[in-house]
């Protein structure tokens, strides 16, 4: 497998002892679906863009319009979800799910970039509760170890 959204979907779908995917009887499956392939497609493409044309390319070759139309896409788009999301602590079916981790990688690459004074305030608030549990945590722990290795 190759695509980062099909990864965490079959994951999630083939150990449902985690927890981390929503049956399609749920009446959230829906969102599930649409917020898992959302944070990989909707959100971390024109993050990809942006990155490219302000610090991967050679100076000649970087452009700031390019990278400012996918500045604004991506936090518009962002925008968007947050409000799908109004009134949730996850992005669908009242709990942690793959979704929450394909939508939180987005707004922590988009942290990363130097974007997160652009974010929009329920996106900050919706990833500062991702990041406070106790999971996520104990695998940035993990992270920072083996970057030391």
């Amino acid at each position: 497998m190759s695509e980062s959204s099909a990864i965490t979907q079959y994951l999630a779908d083939t150990h449902p002892e985690a927890g981390l995917s929503v049956a399609p009887s749920d009446p959230a499956y829906a969102d599930y679906p649409n917020f898992l392939h959302m944070g990989e497609a909707t959100l971390t493409v024109p993050q990809t863009l942006y990155f490219r044309y302000t610090m991967l390319e050679p100076s000649e070759r970087r452009n700031a319009q390019v990278a400012e139309d996918y500045r604004r896409w991506v936090l518009k788009r962002l925008e968007a979800a947050m409000g799908m999301m109004h009134g949730r602590d996850h992005a669908c079916g009242g709990r942690f799910t793959a979704a929450d981790i394909s939508v939180g990688y987005a707004i922590k690459f988009a942290e990363a970039l130097g974007l997160g004074d652009d974010l929009p305030p329920a996106g900050v608030e919706y990833f500062r509760r991702l990041e406070a549990r106790p999971v996520y945590q104990r695998a940035m722990a993990v992270e920072r170890e083996n970057a030391v290795e």
